[in-house]
């Protein structure tokens, strides 16, 4: 994605633009067809709508990573949230990609992430494996993202990912999979999550 920040035609234009970025790649993630898709995306699209309102997010300028980066030194709670975020490793081109985007593109980009877990978690399942089991398969092979904090019960290597490094890992795990594909496939067989994983990876420099 990323298109949404050049976009200035109105809630409409948000809603095509994602139409055309989101839909291609739910049937590739998904393995489903055109008419799926749409209906999919559809869902995706009113429950988005929905948490930006629930939330008040909806109304975020879209150049809100600027705002971040220029708040911190007079705003306690922002800089403590992006020391937090700089912490796993996040950086302040991060920052403004993520929070420079429009509300619904970022809410957008996490759910059709979900949904390819969600499809990959079921095709565990189909295959034979335990609920327990296509879990594990899904947390060693797909990184997951949200706030570090809210899997407290787990291995903190374990939590969920600043959405902000989402970038920065897709770019990751294709570079990985052109150069070495069996190599990459098992350090992942070895990691108990992909999270545990990235963060590894972050400490050495490699991401």
């Amino acid at each position: 994605m990323g298109l949404l920040s050049r976009l200035r035609g109105g809630s409409r234009g948000v809603k095509k633009t994602l139409e055309k970025a989101c839909i291609p790649q739910l049937m590739e993630v998904m393995d489903i067809s055109l008419p799926q898709a749409q209906v999919t995306f559809g869902q995706l699209l009113r429950q988005a709508e929905k948490e930006s309102r629930e939330l008040k997010t909806a109304d975020l300028p879209e150049n809100y990573g600027h705002v971040l980066l220029a708040a911190e030194t007079k705003d306690e709670k922002i800089r403590s949230m992006l020391e937090k975020k700089r912490s796993e490793g996040v950086r302040n081109a991060d920052i403004l990609w993520w929070w420079n985007m429009h509300d619904l593109e970022r809410r957008m980009m996490l759910k059709v992430d979900e949904q390819r877990r969600t499809t990959e978690y079921l095709r565990y399942r189909q295959a034979g494996f335990s609920k327990d089991e296509a879990g594990e398969k899904v947390r060693r092979f797909y990184p997951s993202y949200g706030n570090p904090d809210d899997l407290t019960q787990q291995n903190p290597e374990d939590g969920h990912l600043p959405p902000e490094l989402k970038r920065r890992i897709d770019l990751y795990i294709e570079k990985r999979f052109k150069a070495d594909p069996e190599g990459f496939r098992a350090e992942m067989e070895g990691s108990f999550t992909f999270n545990a994983l990235v963060r590894k990876e972050i400490r050495k420099g490699h991401l």
